[in-house]
């Protein structure tokens, strides 16, 4: 009986923000059911979906704080104690091991939703909108993006100039998406340019 040759799998594509993969200006129906959509949370969640070096990750964390004057991002990791009730109102830098690789690489924005609404209730983090850090889009064009899920499950996103993205989403309410989401759709630019 001859032998067959096993072959393996070809390696998963990288994360891009593209029209084939997740198009920015289209909206899409997820089943998503976020517990706690309130506004009023210290935190932002900033999610790594592709390899993305370390130094990069330093760089948006620490050029966003210079914004909002604190760690406000928190780095999406399995570690949420940092996010529970304290006397602190900011979190500490995230240190960041040499080696460090995201367990979101290769994920979705829907399942980094889905991620959030697994959190304890107790963990003081906007669950409306997260931050994602595409290594493409930010060297070439120097935004992360910003992704808000409604009370229906419809996941939507609007570009942000990177170092301005954490305050961007720390400022603004519900009431302003609309606006922001027709002025990206009109005009192909992102929000604080």
């Amino acid at each position: 009986m001859p032998r067959t040759k096993q072959t393996s799998r070809p390696p998963k594509p990288e994360f891009h923000h593209d029209e084939l993969t997740t198009p920015l200006t289209k909206a899409r129906r997820t089943s998503i059911q976020m517990p706690n959509l309130r506004r009023d949370e210290v935190y932002s969640a900033l999610f790594i979906l592709d390899k993305t070096p370390r130094a990069i990750i330093d760089e948006v964390i620490v050029n966003n704080r210079k914004h909002t004057g604190g760690y406000f991002f928190w780095l999406a990791e399995e570690n949420f104690e940092a996010l529970l009730p304290d006397d602190t109102d900011e979190l500490i830098k995230p240190t960041i091991p040499a080696d460090w690789v995201s367990r979101f690489a290769g994920k979705t924005v829907e399942d980094a939703f889905r991620f959030i609404a697994t959190l304890h209730l107790e963990a003081r983090l906007d669950r409306q909108f997260i931050a994602v850090l595409d290594i493409r889009l930010y060297k070439e064009k120097d935004w992360l993006v910003i992704y808000r899920v409604d009370e229906q499950g419809e996941i939507t996103s609007i570009p942000c100039k990177a170092e301005l993205t954490c305050m961007q989403m720390r400022s603004y309410g519900n009431h302003n998406w609309p606006t922001f989401m027709d002025d990206w759709q009109r005009t192909g630019k992102p929000i604080l340019r």
